[in-house]
């Protein structure tokens, strides 16, 4: 049996696309081998940079923070829901992927979205869950959800209500995922450790799908 790790995550740099009013990361190298003996840069960045977790403090006043969740919400099985062609996530679409499967600890909403993550069609009109489909999230028994487009909501939603719903559960929303269509069918074991920050909203991951094989 071998193991295959496929990363989900987008290269944080310092041109990067990034949500339009946040500034780019900067990476300010402070030392050199030449100079100093080392290398070391200072890294600056948004919290809700490149591929990240939504934690509810993002939005709730009395959110839960990052930090505060045990270390194993960010790891456990995770199912693919094939999401391509879609304008609309609807409630039925996660019923039917999940009819004939257990429910995982995380979902994770394929819509390819990401094939426009260099342009500026990235951040306008990506596939978005219907307010039933995040009811029925908020329902089940899921550590978190992902997805691979830029948000869960509209981006001139001014009330983000599938946010408020699945972040007043306290699920966890990682967005700007990439190459879930690496993934192969059936569930994998999906990681998505955010960096360990006092009374975090958010932090960028590096998310990953462990799938395994027989050689």
């Amino acid at each position: 049996m071998s193991m295959k790790i496929i990363d989900l995550s987008h290269t944080l740099h310092e041109n990067m696309t990034v949500y339009p009013g946040s500034e780019k990361p900067v990476l300010q190298k402070v030392a050199t081998i030449k100079e100093d003996g080392h290398n070391e840069h200072c890294l600056t960045y948004y919290s809700h940079t490149g591929t990240h977790i939504d934690a509810p403090a993002h939005l709730l006043a009395r959110g839960k923070s990052l930090d505060s969740y045990d270390i194993n919400t960010f790891l456990g099985r995770a199912l693919v829901i094939n999401c391509t062609g879609c304008i609309t996530i609807e409630r039925e679409t996660i019923e039917n992927s999940l009819s004939n499967n257990s429910i995982p600890q995380f979902l994770l909403f394929f819509t390819g979205w990401d094939h426009h993550w260099h342009n500026k069609k990235y951040f306008r009109g990506y596939p978005i869950l219907s307010p039933e489909a995040a009811i029925l999230l908020s329902q089940l028994s899921l550590n978190g959800v992902g997805v691979d487009a830029a948000s869960f909501d509209e981006p001139d939603s001014k009330d983000l209500i599938n946010h408020h719903i699945l972040l007043e559960r306290e699920l966890i929303l990682v967005e700007n995922l990439c190459n879930l269509d690496l993934i192969p069918s059936g569930e994998v074991l999906f990681s998505c450790f955010p960096l360990k920050i006092n009374k975090a909203d958010g932090s960028p991951v590096r998310a990953v799908a462990i799938t395994s094989f027989i050689d």
